[in-house]
């Protein structure tokens, strides 16, 4: 028999068997020893790869801005103390929103998020479940729409084209012109249309996207 120091958390120990024949026929053998059984605090935290570092309250922003139009992403949130495990006492992970397994160990998928800021929040119970849990919360923010493309633009009814031209009857003093965008999130305003002279009239359609950037477009 021999004694190993252990610490909390998981501790490996490795058995190598070397046979008469050799070094060369030697077979290793590696045990996983988990220490404290009452510890709710998560060893390693990454999201989408990206390690998390939680504050002194536990919380932390994901650095960067996730695509527009990213609905989910995998984090790995691996315990301290083992997962339990059938009737073996150990650590229990939940989230809010609530997450599916995957494929990969400690690793689990995320639905649901949406443009803007988003929280997800891992709650983990100690194996002695009369104790505290530990409460994660992760800020994942997705980025907004820079969409600022028109889908059409209508002057007096008839369909108009950025840049174009149109030419109206001698005498009108009035024109109604409306747009609809791309991105459902963006947004138009139209300018130079207050009063219709005889000459040139330009129509300014203002287009806002979701991240509030611009572009103008001309009739």
């Amino acid at each position: 028999a021999r004694q190993f120091s252990v610490e909390k958390g998981v501790n490996l120990i490795s058995i190598q068997v070397v046979p008469p024949a050799g070094n060369s026929f030697a077979r290793t053998y590696v045990l996983k020893v988990y220490v404290g059984g009452a510890d709710a605090t998560l060893k390693t935290v990454k999201v989408n790869n990206t390690a998390i570092t939680f504050n002194s309250e536990n919380a932390a922003v994901l650095a960067g801005e996730l695509a527009n139009g990213t609905t989910s992403v995998n984090i790995l949130a691996e315990p301290t103390v083992a997962l339990k495990s059938g009737n073996t006492p150990g650590t229990k992970i939940e989230f809010d929103p609530p997450a599916s397994t995957t494929t990969t160990a400690n690793t689990y998928k995320v639905d649901g998020l949406v443009t803007g800021e988003n929280t997800v929040t891992i709650n983990v119970t100690p194996g002695d479940e009369n104790l505290e849990a530990g409460v994660y919360t992760i800020t994942i923010n997705v980025a907004r729409s820079s969409d600022k493309r028109l889908k059409s633009i209508l002057i007096n009814g008839a369909p108009a084209t950025a840049g174009s031209t149109i030419i109206l009857p001698k005498g009108t003093d009035a024109v109604e012109a409306e747009a609809e965008t791309q991105s459902e999130f963006a947004t138009y305003e139209i300018t130079g249309l207050d009063e219709i002279l005889p000459g040139i009239n330009t129509a300014v359609i203002t287009v806002m996207a979701e991240d509030e950037t611009t572009q103008e477009y001309k009739v």
